[in-house]
């Protein structure tokens, strides 16, 4: 009995806690949420207008859509749908606010551009960006919003300016000098990493390569000159081996 008691409180305080960090995005009732996250809302949905989220990137298509006029002379008028791209933090409870058209002129001009804006529930405004799907004339009982959007969104990859390397300090060896310039090998031979320069590159010191040695003998004098006391002393152990 004791145990289950533990376990009912430990299951308590974990939904509290992922109840305090829950976010949430809402609209006003003239509008609905189309999809989250590319997954669509369902056209059986009983609640259009709020959804929970999760803290990071999310992705929601909205739409102005209402009923407009008295009852004897009264339309349903939608806008087309507007993705919004927004980084959600934390307990953050965003909401859409919009002022609502009275009449039907005021409905079919909204609808051209619908206009809103994004606060969390301090009434501070959030960062993200939006933009409408273009007019599609006649009926639209087969469109497929999401390809128009992953359209759109191929475009804006395709349109991005292409991030340029970085230059290289080092350059190939050959185009310094010949292979048997041992002492231009060496020098090429050298690398500054940025940010890891000081763990890559010991502190400079003065490496003395005699005229008169082989290339191999120059480069491991070069090596052993760069390296530490306990890899120079690994390495006498196993010259000492090779004897």
């Amino acid at each position: 009995m004791r145990f289950f008691g533990k376990a009912l409180f430990l299951t308590f305080a974990c939904l509290s806690s992922l109840q305090a960090f829950a976010s949430s995005f809402s609209t006003p009732v003239f509008y609905e949420i189309m999809y989250l996250d590319k997954q669509s809302m369902g056209m059986l949905s009983l609640n259009k207008n709020e959804t929970d989220l999760s803290a990071g990137e999310h992705q929601l298509v909205v739409r102005y859509i209402d009923t407009v006029g008295s009852n004897n002379n009264s339309e349903i008028i939608k806008s087309e749908p507007v993705v919004i791209n927004l980084n959600v933090k934390n307990g953050q409870d965003i909401v859409l606010e919009a002022k609502k058209p009275r009449s039907i002129k005021q409905a079919q001009r909204y609808a051209k551009d619908p206009k809103f804006t994004l606060v969390d529930k301090n009434g501070t405004s959030v960062e993200a960006s939006v933009y409408v799907l273009p007019f599609q004339p006649g009926m639209q009982l087969s469109r497929n919003y999401l390809n128009e959007i992953a359209e759109i969104e191929a475009q804006q990859v395709a349109k991005a300016p292409a991030v340029q390397p970085q230059a290289s300090t080092v350059a190939p060896a050959t185009n310094k000098a010949p292979a048997s310039n041992a002492n231009a090998a060496l020098a090429a031979s050298t690398v500054a990493v940025a940010g890891t320069a000081s763990a890559v590159t010991p502190a400079a010191e003065t490496v003395v390569i005699n005229a008169d040695d082989s290339t191999e003998l120059q480069m491991l004098q070069f090596w052993y000159q760069r390296a530490d006391k306990e890899t120079r002393k690994q390495f006498q152990i196993w010259a000492i081996q090779q004897q």
